[in-house]
């Protein structure tokens, strides 16, 4: 289980053409407790639903590339015309447990832990198991999309 520090946070991202999302940043939990908060990378999905909210139950989420642990207290425009973020919510990470296709997640927005189990979605037209093979061998997919199931 990771350390009590280990923190998360649920930012607005504006885009310069208007339209937005939100960013769900995890702060990897430390391997070893000694070892400073501010060295470790965020996991960051993009998200369409308020996951601090009471009523956030399941949802979809697309991975982004790790970001830096500046983001877990950073509010205000971004580089390289990209827009602005601003903070909707912090938190804890309670638990964090990832293999390459689930993730096991508990995170507490201050009203209580809230434990969601996630899974790679299959990209769209990926064959489903006793589908006939395809005619010509297929180029390798790319897991895009993930689906977080919150457990009661």
């Amino acid at each position: 289980m990771p350390s009590p520090s280990a923190r998360c946070v649920l930012l607005r991202h504006d885009l310069p053409d208007g339209s937005w999302h939100y960013d769900l940043m995890i702060q990897r939990p430390a391997e070893n407790p000694a070892l400073p908060g501010h060295d470790r990378p965020l996991v960051t999905f993009r998200v369409w639903t308020r996951l601090d909210l009471d009523a956030a139950a399941d949802f979809e989420a697309t991975p982004r590339n790790d970001h830096r642990p500046h983001y877990l207290d950073y509010q205000g425009p971004l580089s390289d015309n990209r827009g602005s973020v601003r903070r909707l919510a912090r938190g804890l990470v309670l638990a964090f447990a990832a293999a390459p296709e689930t993730l096991d997640l508990s995170l507490d927005w201050g009203s209580g832990p809230r434990r969601w189990l996630a899974r790679c979605l299959p990209p769209p037209g990926t064959p489903h198991p006793g589908d006939p093979a395809p005619s010509e061998p297929s180029q390798p997919s790319i897991q895009t999309r993930w689906l977080f199931r919150l457990q009661t």
